[in-house]
């Protein structure tokens, strides 16, 4: 009986071994690189970009990977891709993690052209006004003097005793 015993639990022993040799094969490889396919850019507030990105070996496991990005960026892991929805202009940097591999960075500058266009509309329409209220000064000094000149000349032109000039009558 314990010839069977011992056989059973080097049977069952193997089977265990076997399992568990078939389990760790089946496992997909760690991922040992990571790269970010794109170049830094600059977009728009209001634009939604997307980066795809590839790790190696290609069957590794992808369920460990970590999108490094601040929350103001947007940006989420979406079907082997990076998409980027920004809520707030700025600089940010983004790149991707897996245990101790770490791909490369994309610096991302999101502006904001309404914004920027609203400035300039509101800046050239203060130039407008401000040469408008130095151009209406202009005309208040250049009508200022000429009404100086008109009283001057109307100064110089009555006598300088200042009472009724009276003409020698007949006699």
């Amino acid at each position: 009986m314990r010839r069977k015993d011992n056989v059973r639990r080097f049977l069952l022993s193997a089977a265990l071994a076997a399992l568990s040799l078939s389990a760790c094969a089946s496992a997909p490889p760690q991922v040992e690189t990571i790269t970010i396919d794109g170049e830094d850019l600059i977009m728009d507030i209001s634009e939604e970009k997307a980066f795809s990105f590839d790790c190696q070996p290609a069957d590794a496991q992808r369920e460990e990977l970590a999108l490094k990005a601040p929350a103001q960026l947007g940006a989420e892991l979406e079907d082997e891709r990076i998409i980027i929805d920004p809520d707030a202009a700025g600089t940010f940097t983004l790149y991707l993690q897996s245990d101790a591999v770490t791909s490369n960075a994309i610096t991302v500058t999101v502006i904001d052209s309404a914004r920027i266009e609203a400035e300039k509309q509101a800046e050239e329409e203060a130039r407008r006004r401000r040469q408008k209220a130095q151009e209406a000064e202009a005309a208040a000094q250049a009508e200022a003097a000429q009404q100086a000149q008109q009283e001057q000349a109307a100064s110089q032109r009555t006598p300088a005793s200042g009472g009724n000039a009276q003409t020698p009558g007949p006699r």
